[in-house]
C-alpha cells in the first residue's frame, strides 16, 4: 500500500465515536499537512472520490491566477464536468452553443479551467458503467494511453518498459455504498505541462469527517477555522463529538523554473551514460576495452589516434536470447532489432564463429541499461566479420 493509499485510509476509517481517537480524528490535523507533502511527492493526488473525501484537480491560466482572490477560489462548485450542447429560444434572438465544462462558476477564473481527469458512465457497458478520461492534449503531448490491465495511462520508458503515468486506483473497500477511486500523476510530469503551459493547478478538496453509524446531524456547537497563505485557502468547521468539514483549495505551482527546466532537458544529453567494450580497434590494430561514448570514437574523415566509429564489437550467440523470447516487445529483423518504439540496434550480424557483432556507433544509441547487458556477453573476436558485413557495410555491395 503506497503512502497516499495510507493516508487515505486514514481519512476514511472512522474511530469510535466518542474515543479520544475520534476526537482527534475530526481535528483534521493531518490534512492539511498530507495535502501539502503530498503535492512536492513523486506522484500527485489528482482526483479522488470517497466516503470522506473529494478532491478535484483543475488547472488554470497563471496569469489569471495572480489577480485572483484566493477565498473567491474556496467557493468553487467544479461540478458540471463535462462539454454541453445548449441553445435557447427568443424567435430571431434563438441561440445555439457549445458551453465548456466550467462555463457557471462563480469565480471567473475557474470558469477558464480545464479539468485534468473526466469521470465518465455509460449504461451501455456491460463490466463497468463508469470510467475515467485522461484530459486529451495532456494525454498526447505525454504519449500516454490508457492500458486496461495496469489500469493507468501509460507510456513507454526508454527500455521499452511500460510506464505507469497516471493510476487509477481502486478503493471501493473505503466505501460503504457504491464505488471509490483516486488518481495519481507522476508529479514531474504535471509540472512539464504547467510549465509549457503557463498554468497553475488548482486543487479543491472537500474532506468531511464523521461516523456515518451513529451521525444525528449538527449542532450548534461548531468551531470554524480559516486557514488562507501562498498555498492553501480553505474554511475547517468542527463541531466537537460530532464530526467536521474541511472545504478549499491548494494551489499547485511547479517546482522549477522555465529556465531550470530548459537547462535540465538541454543536460540530458550530457549527463547520459555509456559503457566500455572489448572491441577490434583496426585502426590501431589492437584488440582492447574501448568506450562506445561520442568522443571516444572519430569518422574516418577526423584526424585522431581514436578508433573509428565502426569499431566493431563481439558477443556470445546468447545475447540475442532476450529478444527472441519476448516478440511482443522486441521486432527481430534479420540484421537489425528494435524496441517497440523505445530504441533500436540498426544492424549486427554473426560471424563464422557463431558470434554476434555490430559497431560502437550502433551500441552507442542504446540506452546504457541495454548497453550493460550486451556487455555482459562482450567478447573477444573469434573470427572475423561476415563477409556479409563487410559487404554490405564498407564496400558497398548489395547482398540479397
Amino acid at each position: 500500500m503506497t503512502g497516499i493509499e495510507t493516508a487515505l485510509t486514514r481519512f476514511c476509517v472512522s474511530p469510535k465515536r466518542g474515543s479520544k481517537e475520534f476526537s482527534d480524528w475530526i481535528k483534521q490535523d493531518d490534512t492539511s499537512a498530507f495535502l501539502s507533502a503530498n503535492a512536492r511527492g513523486p506522484e500527485i493526488l489528482i482526483y479522488a472520490v470517497l466516503d470522506h473525501v473529494y478532491l478535484q484537480t483543475v488547472t488554470v491560466p497563471a496569469n489569471r491566477l495572480e489577480a485572483a482572490n484566493l477565498t473567491d477560489l474556496r467557493e468553487w462548485e467544479l461540478m458540471q464536468d463535462k462539454w454541453s450542447l445548449n441553445y435557447s429560444f427568443g424567435g430571431t434572438d434563438s441561440k445555439v452553443w457549445l458551453e465548456p465544462p466550467f462555463a457557471s462558476e462563480k469565480c471567473n477564473v475557474f470558469r477558464e479551467a480545464e479539468q485534468l481527469i473526466y469521470c465518465r458512465s455509460f449504461a451501455g457497458l456491460d463490466d463497468e458503467k463508469t470510467y475515467y478520461e485522461l484530459l486529451q492534449k495532456f494525454a498526447h503531448i505525454f504519449e500516454l494511453h490508457y492500458v486496461q490491465h495496469r489500469k493507468s495511462y501509460c507510456r513507454l520508458d526508454e527500455n521499452g518498459n511500460l510506464e505507469d503515468v497516471v493510476r487509477i486506483l481502486d478503493l471501493k473497500h473505503l466505501c460503504a455504498v457504491g464505488s471509490g477511486t483516486a488518481i495519481v500523476m507522476q508529479r514531474r510530469v504535471l509540472d512539464e505541462y504547467l510549465l509549457a503551459g503557463g498554468r497553475v493547478a488548482v486543487r479543491a478538496f472537500d474532506f468531511t469527517r464523521f461516523d456515518s453509524n451513529s451521525i444525528e446531524g449538527w449542532g450548534d456547537e461548531r468551531v470554524e477555522k480559516h486557514e488562507e497563505d501562498a498555498e492553501f485557502s480553505y474554511r475547517l468547521t468542527v463541531e466537537p463529538g460530532s464530526g467536521s468539514y474541511m472545504r478549499g483549495i491548494q494551489l499547485i505551482r511547479p517546482l522549477e523554473t522555465i529556465s531550470q527546466y530548459h537547462d535540465r532537458l538541454t543536460r540530458r544529453d550530457d549527463s547520459r551514460e555509456y559503457a566500455s567494450f572489448v572491441a577490434q580497434d583496426w585502426k590501431n590494430r589492437v584488440i582492447r576495452e574501448i568506450s562506445c561514448a561520442p568522443g571516444a570514437t572519430a569518422n574516418y574523415f577526423t584526424k585522431s589516434d581514436s578508433p573509428y566509429e565502426t569499431t566493431p564489437a563481439f558477443f556470445r550467440p546468447e545475447v540475442l536470447t532476450k529478444y527472441k523470447s519476448d516478440p511482443s516487445k522486441y521486432t527481430l529483423e534479420e540484421r537489425s532489432i528494435s524496441c517497440r518504439g523505445a530504441w533500436s540496434l540498426r544492424t549486427y550480424d554473426i560471424n563464422e564463429a557463431g558470434q554476434v557483432h555490430t559497431y560502437l556507433v550502433y551500441l552507442r544509441d542504446l540506452p546504457y541499461a541495454e548497453q550493460l547487458y550486451w556487455k555482459a556477453f562482450n567478447e573477444e573476436p573469434k573470427a572475423p566479420l561476415s563477409k556479409r558485413a563487410i559487404g554490405t557495410d564498407f564496400e558497398g555491395q548489395f547482398w540479397a
